[in-house]
């Protein structure tokens, strides 16, 4: 299975002003990252690299796409595009320490331990950043 554009959704720690100004809640003290893609049928990936473990869903129904999709974004703070450039998906084998980062830079066969560090990378890779 051919990815052919990667979504990478990064949820970052709420500060003091998003809880008194914008509402949000203080529910993590760690910032967050999981990753959503599309094949050439339209089936999508999303997955998601969780503590307990990771969540992977899989589909091609509209409606689900788009609940999963807006979900995503109205939950993210930075958004990036990046077309894939493997021919199958990758999986990185992670040595401690493990976290969602890591987990989701291994997709693209990259390593990068901070959210500021994959940032970086999909910057000057030429992603797109398309929500913030």
């Amino acid at each position: 299975m051919k990815i052919l554009e990667w979504y990478f959704f990064f949820h970052h720690r709420a500060t003091l002003s998003d809880v008194l100004f914008r509402g949000a809640p203080l529910v993590s003290l760690f910032s967050h990252v999981e990753a959503a893609g599309y094949t050439v049928d339209e089936t999508w990936l999303f997955f998601d690299p969780q503590s307990r473990g990771t969540v992977v869903s899989v589909t091609h129904l509209h409606d689900e796409v788009e609940m999963l999709l807006n979900n995503r974004f109205a939950n993210a703070r930075s958004v990036w595009r990046i077309a894939s450039t493997e021919d199958r998906i990758r999986l990185p084998v992670l040595r401690p320490p493990v976290f969602c980062v890591s987990v989701c830079v291994g997709l693209l066969g990259w390593r990068a331990y901070t959210m500021r560090g994959f940032e970086a990378k999909l910057q000057r890779n030429g992603a797109e950043r398309i929500s913030w």
